[in-house]
């Protein structure tokens, strides 16, 4: 009996969460950012620069996630100022822009700051695509 549990053709499903993300990750973020292989380094790509302020803010929270990920920093959480310093906004544009993401529970904080968790990938990946470019 355990062999044909072994032979199902239902193992092709099977994969591990985090490869599923990186995979997903890897794919969003391509036209937006690149990562400077020596440094982390958020290195934005034309298309980063046609996005509106929530997009780039959106993606500068998934480059965190992939920083993070590839060992680039010890945490993908971000600070206001972090946020600000990434995208290159003011503080006045980006706080609201935080509070409208986490009230629609695409990110979440706490004390050590903003971060987007691996299950809402999917739906920054949504919002990206529904986001209308700046003209």
């Amino acid at each position: 009996m355990e062999e044909k549990k072994n032979e199902t053709p239902l193992k092709e499903l099977l994969i591990k969460s985090e490869e599923i993300n990186e995979r997903l990750l890897a794919d969003i973020l391509k036209p937006y950012a690149l990562i400077e292989e020596g440094t982390g380094e958020l290195i934005p790509t034309e298309n980063f620069g046609s996005l509106q302020a929530e997009g780039k803010i959106i993606v500068v929270f998934l480059y965190s996630k992939a920083k993070f990920r590839l060992g680039f920093s010890s945490s993908e959480k971000l600070k206001p100022r972090d946020v600000e310093n990434l995208v290159g906004l003011k503080g006045n544009t980006v706080r609201p822009i935080l509070k409208k993401l986490k009230e629609a529970n695409l990110i979440k904080a706490d004390e050590e700051g903003y971060w987007l968790p691996n299950i809402n990938i999917n739906r920054a990946k949504e919002f990206l695509t529904n986001l209308k470019v700046k003209k």
